[in-house]
């Protein structure tokens, strides 16, 4: 066919036939002579008597990556990116992936692709399938059509984020509480990117599992965006002493989760005996109190007399004590069990 132009690859294989017989843009009687220059396809149609010019470009549009930062962990949350381009017509198409220092980690794409809307998962992964370390990485799109003719490069950046949130100083204060009291709980949080959550597990004090904890100056935070994250609550005076373990939790912008404990004491110092509750000077009183730390010493007061009695607690935290009622002003007379370690008071009274 002496009247239209025939398209082939760079190898010789026939691609298409372009434009039809007669006269006008992209009609051919018997074309001749073709010249290409930059981006433009020249044709010479010596029956026409004419020089018709057409533009050969093929370009790269609509380049995009979702997410920009993701995890390959294999938690099947954020572990692939998927880059998306268009061409306008068939073309050889390759995507490089690059480390910040330029060197070529991973061929993604090499090979031809039809015109329309494409899209290539990358797996954070390098050609020997390794894992890639955290960091900013670049993809580079070429494309060459039939003609050899190079679309302008198109590129972009991605981010890999595989560290969990770094959970440090994480501290009660006070360390050991009274129940009934107020808390305050806090720990830094640091991430490479963004902490998007921070929860303290409080079910061994409140019964409420991951209450959010705070970097904004509010619920007991001193300073908004400082990294140091808080909570603040009261005790209530219905939980059982002993040694409490609250769990904070923090996750990042792609799920990358880490943990720490906080660890309490909670004492509720009581007397719970006292016998006898009245008597003279002489009568020997037997006190039984609970509710302090564990082998801590336990100081007695009777009236205006101080340290009538030292004692250590149990394991449980429980004491049993005894002193001799001495002279003291007429009237009831006050019995104080000070904690020394927690500084945990109880009273009663004898007559």
């Amino acid at each position: 066919d002496n009247h239209r132009l025939q398209k082939f690859d760079p190898s010789g294989n026939h691609l298409e036939v372009i434009g039809s017989m007669g006269q006008g843009k992209g009609r051919f009687l018997t074309p001749q002579k073709l010249a290409i220059h930059q981006n433009k396809l020249y044709v010479v149609d010596s029956n026409n008597n004419n020089l018709q010019i057409f533009d050969i470009s093929t370009y790269i549009t609509d380049v995009s990556a979702a997410p920009t930062l993701f995890s390959p962990n294999d938690d099947g949350k954020f572990d692939t990116t998927t880059i998306s381009y268009t061409i306008p017509e068939t073309a050889h198409v390759t995507i490089n992936i690059y480390d910040k220092d330029g060197n070529l980690i991973r061929n993604l794409v090499n090979e031809d692709r039809p015109a329309g809307t494409q899209t290539k998962v990358w797996d954070g992964k390098d050609d020997s399938a390794r894992i890639v370390a955290d960091g900013e990485y670049t993809y580079v799109i070429n494309a060459v059509n039939a003609l050899n003719y190079h679309a302008p490069q198109k590129k972009g950046s991605v981010w890999i984020d595989n560290t969990p949130p770094q959970i440090s100083y994480q501290k009660a204060t006070p360390e050991t509480v009274i129940v009934g009291n107020t808390i305050t709980l806090t720990a830094q949080i640091k991430d490479v990117n963004v902490v998007a959550s921070a929860t303290i597990n409080l079910m061994p004090i409140l019964n409420n599992a991951n209450q959010p904890m705070f970097d904004d100056g509010t619920y007991g935070d001193e300073i908004a965006n400082d990294e140091v994250y808080t909570y603040k609550t009261t005790i209530p005076g219905s939980v059982s002493c002993g040694v409490k373990s609250l769990i904070i939790r923090a996750e990042d912008m792609v799920s990358n989760q880490s943990q720490a404990t906080i660890t309490l004491q909670l004492i509720n110092p009581k007397i719970t005996s006292v016998l006898p509750t009245s008597g003279t000077i002489g009568t020997k009183v037997t006190i039984k109190g609970e509710g302090y730390l564990p082998s801590e010493s336990i100081r007695i007061d009777f009236g205006t007399i101080l340290t009538i009695g030292l004692t250590t607690t149990n394991a449980q935290g429980s004491f049993t004590a005894a002193f001799t009622v001495d002279s003291q002003p007429y009237g009831l007379k006050t019995i104080t069990a000070t904690g020394l370690i927690s500084c945990g008071v109880a009273k009663s009274i004898f007559t």
